[in-house]
């Protein structure tokens, strides 16, 4: 995971920033993506907006047109966070802390479990050990499924014995 940082763009940044970072990194992401979201969206409004005539509207109904652009604008962000703190709850992870470091351990535990369980089936390991190179008889092992010559196994013997 640490190592993807390079090869992403500013806006992937971002976006990784909020999904792993803590509240305050998360508030400062929201805060950069609805100024960009609400200003697109400001001129997309402007741009097809009919021209309406001078008095048309009271103060109240300005209010309340204020009110639900800015509102309807934030609300993807409303329901990014939601979704972040459903996800954060159920994986039993903080909500409020940066949980890379956490993403990055399960990431190599998983990673050591498949490569085990590789070991395990290919038999160069049996569940739970680790290879022992040091013992004669995993050498031997190798020499009779083919993996390894005669003068292989014998040069072995010769520096274990």
């Amino acid at each position: 995971m640490a190592q993807d940082f390079g090869n992403k763009n500013n806006w992937d940044l971002l976006v990784m920033g909020i999904q792993t970072g803590g509240f305050k990194a998360r508030l400062f992401g929201y805060f950069i993506s609805y100024v960009i979201f609400a200003i697109v969206l400001m001129l997309l409004v402007l741009i097809a907006q009919p021209k309406m005539p001078a008095g048309t509207f009271t103060k109240f109904d300005i209010i309340l047109q204020h009110l639900f652009f800015w509102g309807g604008a934030a609300l993807p962000f409303y329901f990014w966070e939601r979704s972040i703190r459903k996800f954060r709850r159920a994986n039993g992870l903080s909500i409020y802390g940066n949980i890379r470091e956490e993403l990055e351990q399960r990431e190599i535990d998983e990673r050591v479990r498949k490569e085990h369980k590789a070991f395990v089936n290919n038999g160069l390991a049996k569940g739970g050990e680790s290879v022992d190179k040091s013992d004669i008889g995993y050498w031997f092992g190798l020499l009779r499924d083919g993996a390894i010559t005669q003068e292989e196994y014998d040069k072995k013997k010769a520096e274990l014995m």
